[in-house]
């Protein structure tokens, strides 16, 4: 006997396909806030701006067979790219550059899809319907990855970068300043607000609104005072009530709160104690609800300088870099703390100086045979301390990079002197030393022992010296 059931499958083929179909994929429509976020916030471009001006501590020039040209041949559109590109990486981990006329164009991140090809292994750049490419060219946009995307086990793919670990303490410092702003704003502008009911409607045929019935207005001719004859004077009446509540509550606390200034205790003090104060409140029947109590300005700073202290972290710039002591209580007897994370960031902007030489290392932007590069040179501090170590003949031209000026200013004969080591040279810390020194030694020969004091006094006697 045959059976026409067949086991129902509806969805395997559909899955199957979807499977086939899936990749990770990371839109660039997803991106266009944390761009947003890095081109204008005024923390993160602060620490970018540190971080670029430290890349161009070596400057970029071109290189032919060890030879550097001056600053003045560097083009201005080599130092634009290098700004664009490491805004995008620490926005979005990538950068999507094009090599059009010999130069490099970098272009927006938030125009351009990541996807994972699963057969290469590698991520490819796609672009967005919003990218219009140059027609006259055949020269394609190119994926430089700094950190690639996240990607999960369910196809899911998000951004890794610097901009992203910094979102939440962004939106943690973006609160902060607003509330203090708001707080500032409010306690310099003293104003006062009513409110009026949306059901107040005309009642009775009345022409006044805020009349509830219409004896109130037929009853305003034979009143003695004045009525709320129109809207404003209402308003002025409630502002006088609580003026005259508030003088009122005034006086009763100077007539009833006495203060004991010598003396026994007097009866007017043992009234005081049994008195109660009431605070009084004028209100037009809605509930009242309490505001939420804002911080001291103290702790509001403070909290406020942590927030962008992390969001400089996030973004791998240490706040020392600025000049700032995030670690007072430390910082005097610990210097290695800064030297540390200071060592950290000089690493990074080295390999990103590696990345960026890279890139414009393309044969295609070659200039009589010169590329572009980052020339090396030392700071003023690490050139007082490899002073001693390095060839005499370099020495001007590192001088020269360190202080700005041309090589030819140096004379090579005394930088040669200078470098030769010093004979008996002291420090502070020796001359410390051998003072202690000679201290514990005079101590010594002065130390003795109780018999020895006597017979030094017996001998003193004899000789007529008490």
């Amino acid at each position: 006997m045959t059976t026409v059931i067949k086991s129902l499958d509806l969805f395997s083929s559909r899955k199957k396909h979807q499977h086939n179909s899936q990749n990770n994929t990371l839109l660039g429509i997803h991106t266009k806030e944390l761009y947003s976020t890095v081109k204008t916030h005024t923390v993160f471009r602060q620490a970018i701006d540190a971080l670029v001006e430290n890349v161009f501590m070596h400057p970029l020039v071109y290189c032919k067979q060890n030879k550097y040209a001056d600053t003045k041949l560097t083009p201005q559109w080599a130092i634009t790219a290098c700004c664009e590109i490491i805004d995008s990486f620490w926005a979005v981990g990538f950068a999507a550059v094009q090599i059009i006329s010999n130069r490099i164009v970098v272009g927006v991140p938030t125009e351009f899809d990541l996807i994972y090809n699963t057969k290469l292994q590698q991520w490819e750049l796609k672009e967005n319907t919003g990218i219009r490419t140059d027609s006259t060219t055949k020269a394609s946009w190119q994926l430089v990855l700094w950190q690639a995307p996240v990607r999960y086990s369910n196809n899911k793919t998000d951004v890794n970068s610097a901009a992203k670990r910094a979102e939440k303490d962004t939106a943690i410092y973006n609160q902060l300043h607003r509330n203090h702003r708001q707080k500032d704003y409010f306690n310099s502008n003293p104003s006062v607000f009513t409110t009026v009911d949306k059901n107040l409607k005309n009642v009775n045929g009345s022409s006044k609104q805020w009349f509830q019935s219409a004896t109130a207005s037929t009853a305003a001719a034979t009143r003695t005072t004045p009525v709320d004859s129109n809207f404003k004077y209402l308003v002025n009446q409630r502002a006088e009530s609580i003026r005259q509540l508030a003088d009122a509550t005034g006086l009763f606390r100077n007539s009833h709160n006495s203060t004991k200034l010598a003396g026994e205790d007097t009866e007017t003090l043992e009234d005081s104690t049994h008195k109660q104060h009431i605070e009084h409140v004028v209100t037009d029947g809605r509930d009242i609800q309490p505001s939420r109590v804002l911080m001291s300005l103290t702790d509001g700073h403070q909290i406020l300088l942590d927030a962008e202290n992390k969001i400089f972290f996030h973004l791998c710039v240490p706040p020392q870099i600025k000049g700032r002591n995030i670690n007072a209580e430390r910082s005097g007897i610990n210097p290695r703390l800064n030297e540390i994370a200071l060592s950290q960031f000089f690493n990074l902007v080295n390999r990103l100086r590696t990345q960026l030489s890279l890139i414009f290392g393309h044969t295609s932007l070659e200039v009589a045979g010169a590329t572009l590069t980052f020339q090396p040179c030392l700071s003023p501090y690490e050139l007082d301390k490899l002073h001693p170590f390095l060839d005499t003949k370099i020495l001007p031209l590192l001088y020269s990079r360190a202080y700005h000026v041309p090589d030819s200013f140096f004379d090579i004969e005394k930088l040669t002197a200078s470098s030769m080591p010093v004979q008996n040279k002291t420090t502070p810390a020796d001359n410390f030393k051998r003072k202690r020194a000679d201290d514990t030694q005079t101590q010594d020969h002065s130390a003795s022992t109780p018999e020895q004091a006597k017979k030094q006094k017996r001998a003193a006697e004899k000789h007529g010296v008490r």
